[in-house]
């Protein structure tokens, strides 16, 4: 498989919507669900931004700086660890800067799916069907299989699971189709995983979602 396609694949099936992840868990488990998802999401995050990277990049040199500055310049990390200063602070929000910032939270999804619609064309979907459907399943039906089993494996208690089983039930991200084009991957390919992924998840992260939360 050539590499640009393979890199596309690898990010469909590793990389999740952290904003979306974000959202149900917030929903269905609160302020106890985000504190445990942010841990989560401090060790997968920078994972599979390496794995994107290297995927994107076999066969090729890859310079220390080419591997770790998507990972630097990730808005999810970047926000991290200005929420982590900020806490650490006496400022805190200042000038009820929190209801803004909730405003600008709730429209980054949308914005970002509108983003890849543009792009998106739609004879990518017709031509790329079989490959497209395999990536979707293999994400949003295999891979939160392998997480249960993976945190059945190490006991993990049930609400843990439930949370780590959440970010691997959920379509792709995003931005995926940002570093496929800044690492020249099949960028089409990429916004047709995307857009599938986005809409098929309708179907399965409900029926995940009724199978780990009791």
């Amino acid at each position: 498989m050539p590499i640009p396609r393979f890199g596309a694949h690898i990010q469909g099936i590793t990389r999740f919507n952290t904003y979306l992840g974000l959202a149900i868990i917030a929903d269905l488990f609160g302020t106890d669900g985000i504190a445990i998802a942010a841990v989560i999401m401090a060790i997968l995050v920078p994972s599979c931004n390496v794995i994107a990277v290297l995927a994107l990049t076999t066969g090729s040199k890859v310079s220390i700086k080419q591997l770790f500055l998507p990972i630097i310049k990730n808005p999810l990390i970047l926000s991290c660890i200005i929420g982590i200063l900020l806490n650490l602070s006496p400022i805190g929000l200042p000038f009820g800067s929190g209801q803004l910032l909730k405003l600008l939270a709730a429209a980054s999804l949308p914005l970002g799916l509108i983003c890849i619609g543009a792009a998106l064309q739609t004879s990518t979907l017709r031509k790329e069907l079989k490959p497209l459907m395999t990536s979707t399943l293999l994400r949003l039906l295999a891979m939160p299989v392998l997480a249960l089993l993976t945190a059945k494996l190490f006991s993990l208690p049930e609400f843990e699971t439930a949370l780590f089983v959440i970010f691997f039930a959920i379509p792709t991200a995003p931005t995926a189709y940002i570093l496929t084009r800044q690492l020249n991957g099949d960028s089409q390919l990429m916004a047709g995983i995307i857009t599938l992924q986005t809409v098929i998840a309708v179907v399965t992260l409900p029926f995940i979602l009724t199978q780990i939360i009791h």
